[in-house]
């Protein structure tokens, strides 16, 4: 991951049925505000290692966010 010397969100995912990193799940992060259900900040795929080193899609402010995790393929897969 590259030093871009700004906070960032990042997330590392693993499959722990197969105990391996999870490609290629989507991850979407959500700003969270007073009275309000959230505000979409971006969605990212997990690269070959499971990682995505930067998911918001601009500088970063403070605040609460939410990562949510499209599980379906890997639910698919173990099925």
């Amino acid at each position: 991951m590259p030093n871009t010397n700004r906070p960032t969100i990042s997330t590392h995912v693993l499959d722990i049925t197969r105990g391996e990193p999870a490609a290629g799940v989507s991850v979407s992060v959500w700003r969270l505000e007073a009275g309000q259900r959230g505000l979409p900040e971006g969605t990212h795929e997990t690269d070959a290692d499971g990682r995505i080193g930067d998911l918001v899609d601009g500088p970063l402010a403070a605040g609460v966010y939410r990562l949510t995790f499209d599980r379906g393929r890997l639910l698919q897969e173990a099925g």
